[in-house]
């Protein structure tokens, strides 16, 4: 097979004999356009940050020596200050070279290295690994209703099924480290490996780490578990699947990986940077179980988590809202904790957003029902120009309170409430707690009728 004579050249990375050459890596890296040469340095990653671990031992010109301990193979990051960070591997290996710039750092060069020559082929295997798993996927999920047209393309998904599998054998006799980064990576086609699940769901909440033993402690060195775990939970995020369900499911193969080792943190540090990019409401059951297990073992990051927590529980319905201050069109402040003892609803909005325009009668409608009965609405504007910002309010007959900062999508209230599109609302009680989010049209009015009553 190709891909056993791909890796034939590849050494026995953790042999005693390389070992006992030296009891340092020394590592060389060139770098251009950095500002400060003395931020840069080797870092871990922690599962949430990098972690600065080895500074340089000698700067001349652009170029900084770094020595480490010799050790079985793990990932470490050069960057730092306001340079972005180069991953490769280091372990055993006695001089590796890196070149680039601080302007890419993720496209350095490392050479005088087999270990991250091998790894650089992996991920390339992979990637194209993915793409065909892709296209395959769509021409069988096209042809899924007719067997006959299907089962050719079953039968190639098993034929790339088998590279990976030989692909992963290979690697597991000639370099295990690379091999276990594979097989986090390895997923099994659904028809011809799931005949014991109803639906390929299932499948794949249940057995994308088939291949893995997460379990195994090699993983508390491969920080592309992280990664891994992050692609798992986004695209399980992407389904609508009831968010008891959900966590349950993540759970489950979280478990897997033993608790409170650091391979556990990449895994969980990985559900969770796919649930924040998702603004999913099980970011925060997540996010306490991270603090709850790594709060004071000095974990980066553990702190600006614990924030980010506290600000996303008070978006969450039945958290208090967060309060602000901003100014009307004559340059007022507004507080919305002065509009305590009514029910409010938060309107995101903007003259330029045609489908917030279109939505106005609705909401015009809306205030004019219930707003004797305790209703106010402060609309937050995402406006830049104020002209057009106040035409909007004229033309539609917006009769409520209005305020913006006219920093459009980077209006600070809109920041705070995580608004990444618009019309957003967001309707609080009385007491300025959260009822409910993003209701439009008939679902807005019924909620504000089943609060306030009929009209």
């Amino acid at each position: 097979m190709f891909v056993r004579l791909f890796f034939i050249l590849l050494p026995l990375f953790a042999t005693s004999a390389i070992w006992a050459q030296s009891a340092a890596v020394t590592i060389t890296a060139t770098l251009e356009g950095c500002e400060d040469l003395n931020r840069i340095n080797l870092s871990t990653f922690e599962g949430l940050e990098f972690s600065p671990t080895f500074s340089p031992t000698r700067i001349e010109g652009q170029t900084l020596t770094f020595k480490i301990p010799k050790t079985e193979p793990r990932y470490y990051y050069l960057g730092g200050g306001s340079a972005s960070y180069a991953p490769f591997i280091l372990g055993s290996e006695d001089n590796v070279v890196i070149s680039g710039s601080c302007r890419d750092l993720r496209s350095s060069a490392v050479s005088n290295s087999p270990l991250n020559d091998g790894y650089a082929s992996l991920k390339q295997q992979m990637n194209t690994f993915q793409q065909e798993t892709r296209a395959l996927g769509t021409q069988y999920a096209q042809q899924a209703r007719d067997p006959e047209s299907a089962k050719p393309i079953a039968e190639k998904m098993a034929a790339l099924d088998d590279r990976k599998l030989v692909l992963l054998d290979s690697l597991r006799s000639s370099s295990p480290f690379l091999a276990d980064i594979l097989a986090i990576n390895t997923y099994l086609s659904f028809p011809n490996y799931g005949r014991d699940f109803s639906n390929e769901l299932d499948y794949f909440a249940n057995m994308y780490f088939q291949q893995a033993n997460l379990s195994d402690k090699s993983y508390n060195h491969i920080a592309y578990l992280h990664e891994s775990f992050k692609n798992y939970t986004s695209t399980l995020a992407s389904v609508n699947i009831p968010k008891q369900q959900f966590e349950q499911v993540i759970g489950n193969m979280l478990s897997r990986v033993p608790n409170g080792t650091r391979a556990h943190r990449y895994a969980l540090g990985g559900i969770l940077a796919a649930l924040q990019s998702k603004n999913h409401p099980s970011f925060v059951t997540f996010g306490e179980l991270m603090v709850s297990t790594y709060s004071g073992q000095d974990v980066p990051g553990i702190d600006n988590l614990q924030t980010n927590l506290t600000r996303m529980k008070s978006r969450m319905v039945g958290g208090e809202a967060p309060d602000f201050t901003q100014n009307d069109p004559d340059g007022n402040p507004i507080q919305l904790s002065d509009l305590r003892g009514k029910v409010v609803l938060l309107d995101f909005w903007a003259s330029w957003c045609g489908p917030c325009r279109r939505e106005n009668p609705n909401v015009v409608k809306l205030y004019e029902a219930y707003k004797d009965k305790g209703f106010e609405i402060l609309g937050i504007s995402l406006d830049k120009d104020k002209g057009r910002w106040l035409q909007a309010i004229e033309k539609d007959g917006l009769k409520w309170l209005h305020v913006s900062d006219l920093k459009g999508w980077k209006n600070e209230v809109g920041q705070l409430y995580g608004v990444s599109s618009i019309p957003h609302t967001v309707l609080l009680d009385a007491e300025g707690r959260i009822i409910a989010q993003k209701l439009r049209g008939p679902a807005l009015e019924q909620k504000v009728a089943e609060i306030l009553g009929a009209d």
